[in-house]
């Protein structure tokens, strides 16, 4: 080989992101930060699991050039592997990460006037907040009086606000004895290549091995703690009648992503077996199973196994929800 074409290879190689050659070490990655500023008055702490699927599923917005901010989605609830900081394609611009969630908490509205209650209850803070705030939602679960009165949901007003500047996101959750306010900040994505200390192929092994041995248990299962949020788990107790399999079919293949979540990098796993629900002697096997590995230290964050129901207990009897974990 030519000494020039050599060097070239060379070249090339270090110009491809995770190859030998690589310098990533400088590349910005978003720090989570809980720690916000009080807005009129009102301090805010770090979000809680139990508020963290209120958080807005609906706030994505077209930019207008690609300076402005595009909103990624939330954090939906009953997801199982939590997509804190789940990443969209934005049409096109940039793509942003979740970093950090916070909540606080004010006064409620128990009139009927919405003019009364924006003013009262969300533009102090929306003042002190963003100049470019922008409300992109807004709904309510009112009463036959146009109050919110009682209900059998969560009767309360939602609204969201975005701002381009901050790169964050405010939600508002008003109900009649107390309102809720819950708070995101965004920072463009970067799924840093050179934090890998664990590969794809090792975090494989180790959730295949957790399915298949009943012994072993995920980090949150040890300690009930979330481990993006850092705050206690609620779980749902496993319904009667469901049985857990600790085998995948033969053939399973593998769906491997890699994410960035509130400032971890992690493995996001899902198993492919060529049917993921059977019916068979009036039961309801599930084959599908998740998990979830940190790709920086190899923890085994949670997962779930297969699992087999009576048909009686599945309506409609379609795929079992996966973990027993909700934020």
């Amino acid at each position: 080989m030519r000494r020039e074409s050599f060097f070239a290879l060379i070249l090339i190689l270090s110009l491809v992101p995770g190859c030998p050659g690589t310098n990533l070490s400088n590349t910005p990655r978003p720090q989570l930060n809980q720690n916000v500023e009080p807005l009129a008055g009102i301090s805010f702490k770090p979000l809680t699991s139990s508020n963290a699927s209120l958080l807005s599923d609906s706030v994505q917005k077209a930019p207008t050039n690609s300076n402005d901010m595009a909103v990624a989605p939330s954090m939906p609830s009953m997801s199982p592997g939590g997509n804190y900081g789940y990443y969209g394609q934005n049409y096109g611009f940039d793509e942003l990460s979740l970093v950090s969630a916070s909540e606080a908490e004010t006064a409620g509205y128990g009139g009927a006037s919405f003019s009364e209650m924006v003013c009262t209850v969300v533009t102090p803070v929306i003042r002190e907040w963003a100049d470019d705030a922008r409300l992109i939602r807004s709904d309510g679960d009112l009463a036959a009086d146009g109050t919110l009165g009682e209900g059998q949901s969560n009767p309360a007003w939602r609204l969201s606000y975005v701002s381009s500047q901050r790169k964050e996101a405010i939600d508002f959750v008003v109900g009649v004895s107390k309102t809720l306010i819950l708070r995101q900040r965004w920072a463009p994505l970067v799924l840093d290549l050179s934090a890998i200390g664990f590969d794809s192929a090792d975090a494989v092994k180790k959730l295949k091995g957790a399915i298949e041995d009943g012994s072993i248990k995920s980090e949150e299962e040890k300690t009930g703690i979330d481990y993006f949020l850092h705050t206690p788990l609620t779980v749902f107790p496993a319904a009667e009648g469901m049985e857990t399999l600790y085998q995948l079919p033969a053939g399973t293949r593998w769906n491997v992503s890699l994410r960035s979540i509130l400032g971890h990098l992690v493995w996001d796993i899902g198993c492919n077996p060529s049917s993921s629900v059977a019916q068979e002697e009036g039961y309801w096997t599930n084959y599908y199973a998740r998990g979830m590995v940190d790709a920086q230290n190899g923890t085994l964050i949670h997962f779930s196994r297969p699992t087999k129901n009576k048909i009686d207990n599945l309506i409609p009897p379609t795929a079992v929800p996966m973990p027993a974990r909700v934020y």
